[in-house]
Order: structure tokens, then sequence, then C-alpha cells
């Protein structure tokens, strides 16, 4: 009776088997146990104050760190990471590893709702994206190789053409100019055009010095807009010379694309 009213007390005051060294002072006795990553990084705990957590059973010494200049952060923490497992010889609660740096955190995005390569259709309008500078250069230098066409038989037909234009011209300043310098000097006028539309032809259609040609077919259209389109009594004709002034304005802004001799590296610097 007297072995069990012992044991028993000894459960009533807290006291378990082989934990139980006899400490007279009960405030130094073991009622927790640290958290598992505390437990990892080191063998005592301060309590509170200048109280430790007391070491177990069998426990070797703590062993003495020579004095000297503290290690850097990064080196301190790699250290303390590889002692870890050595510092946890009771191997309970092992601390959840962490995941890298570089994976991802969250929730996981499933399958169907990630994004996916580009399909066929998306390949073909990134395709078609890149070329079209090219393209509409082209085309634009095809526009003047045709008016400039025209003229190479002969621009006898442009004399009546600049004498409707200057006669219906309403533009203040430009008609009286039209009427008293242009149509008596046709003839220069009318070569001047003709090489400059031819120009601008050759040089949008192969891709060379493409800014400075749109900028003599921003010119041109310009040119035209302002006398030619006057003669005609179509509405719809006439929005012609207006368009052709935003096409070459295209011309300036996008440049020659991907497809152009100035791509080359032997092409002088001025052509390019």
């Amino acid at each position: 009776m007297r072995g069990g009213g012992h044991q028993g007390r000894r459960v009533l005051h807290g006291r378990l088997h082989r934990r139980d060294d006899r400490f007279v002072d009960p405030q130094h006795q073991l009622l927790e146990q640290p958290s598992a990553r505390l437990r990892q990084l080191h063998d005592r705990l301060p309590a509170a104050g200048h109280w430790f957590l007391r070491a177990r059973a069998r426990t070797k010494a703590a062993r003495r760190v020579a004095q000297g200049a503290p290690q850097p952060s990064p080196v301190q923490h790699r250290l303390l990471g590889e002692q870890a497992p050595r510092r946890d010889p009771q191997g309970r609660d092992p601390a959840q590893a962490q995941p890298p740096a570089h994976a991802p955190r969250g929730a996981r995005v499933p399958a169907r709702d990630r994004p996916r390569p580009p399909g066929d259709e998306v390949a073909t309008l990134l395709s078609v994206a890149q070329v079209w500078p090219s393209a509409f250069r082209f085309v634009v230098g095809l526009y003047w190789l045709y008016f400039a066409s025209q003229k190479w038989q002969g621009i006898g037909w442009m004399k009546p053409v600049l004498d409707s234009a200057a006669r219906v011209n309403p533009i203040p300043g430009l008609h009286e100019m039209l009427v008293s310098v242009v149509v008596p000097n046709w003839v220069p006028f009318a070569l001047a055009q003709s090489i400059a539309e031819t120009v601008t032809a050759v040089l949008l259609i192969l891709g060379l010095a493409t800014r400075w040609a749109g900028v003599l077919g921003f010119l041109l259209a310009a040119n035209l807009a302002l006398t030619v389109a006057f003669a005609s009594n179509d509405d719809g004709f006439r929005w012609m010379y207006y368009l052709a002034v935003l096409a070459n304005g295209q011309i300036i802004v996008s440049g020659p694309g991907p497809i152009a001799l100035g791509r080359f590296g032997w092409v002088p610097a001025w052509l390019r």
C-alpha cells in the first residue's frame, strides 16, 4: 500500500517514470516539450530570465565556442540547418520540409485552365502580322508604279487635267498659284511629278530608303489630294487620293518590314 500510495503521489504531483530527477524546486521540473523547430535548432531553450530547460538524461555537455567575430547571417543559417538533424535525438514531431524557393505557392491550377501554346491559327496570325509591313509597302509601291506608268508614254494628257483642277480648286491661295504658275509651266511640273512617282514606286517595291520614299509619297499624295482630286466629279473616286495620304503615312511609321533589300548588310546606310 505504501508503495502504491507513493506511486500515486508521484502521479498526482506530475512525476513521470524515468523523467524525474527528483529536483527539490518544482519550478525546475520540465512540464512541456518545446516546439519542433526549436528542438531542431537548439539543445536548450531559454525559458524565462536565467532559467534553461533541463537537459535530457545522458545528454552530452554543451561544447564551448571560441570567442570571435560573429559569422555572417547566411553562414549561421547554413550551419544551423546542417546541425538541425543532429539536435533532435528523440526524432519526435519532425518539422515539415520547406518547399524550394522556385516552387509555385498556393493551389495548383488545373491542367485544363493552364495557358496553352499558341495554336496553328494564332501562329499564322502572328506570322502575318510580322510580314504585313513589307506586304503593305509593296502594295503602295505598286500604287505609285501605276500612276507613274501612265506618264511614260507621254504627258500631253496632263494639261487638260491641270487646267480643270486649277479652275475648280476651292482653296484660297492655291487656286491662284495653279492658275498663274503651274498651268502656264505645266511641262516641268508634269515631268517632276512623273519622275517622283517612279522613284517612289521603285524604292518602295525594293524596300530601299523606305521611310524617305514614304515621305516623298506622302508629299505626292497630298499634292494630288489638294489639286487633282477636286477635278473629279465622283466623291468616291476622290477618296482614293485621300487614302493615299494615309497609306504613305503608314509607310513612314511602320518602315520596310522584315522583307526588304535594305535589311542586307551590303546596302549603304543611306538606302536602308
